[in-house]
């Protein structure tokens, strides 16, 4: 499921009529580009035209659930094992 519908995808950006994608490529050829090795112009950078839509939702399954209930956010102590379960669980 998606979160958003693509109306322009960045080619049809750049074909816009009235000078709209003109504006584009010279706004896009304007932005540094992200890699040392090419000119600003090689790598050229048009973000689609999109509608949000509902967002979906996306679960991640990283591990075993901690349950946090139960510790005081005060202690320290309970904080540092908590954080050391979680930690290691993640690494595993």
């Amino acid at each position: 499921a998606d979160s958003a519908n693509i109306l322009l995808d960045p080619e049809e950006m750049l074909n816009l009529p009235f000078g709209l994608g003109d504006r584009l490529k010279k706004s896009s050829e304007s932005t540094i580009s992200a890699r040392f090795d090419q000119s600003n112009s090689d790598e050229r950078f048009v973000p689609p035209l999109v509608i949000p839509t509902v967002p979906a939702r996306h679960y991640f399954v990283f591990g075993k659930p901690f349950d946090t209930s139960t510790v005081d956010h005060d202690d320290r102590a309970a904080c540092t094992t908590m954080y050391g379960e979680v930690k290691s669980e993640l690494r595993r």
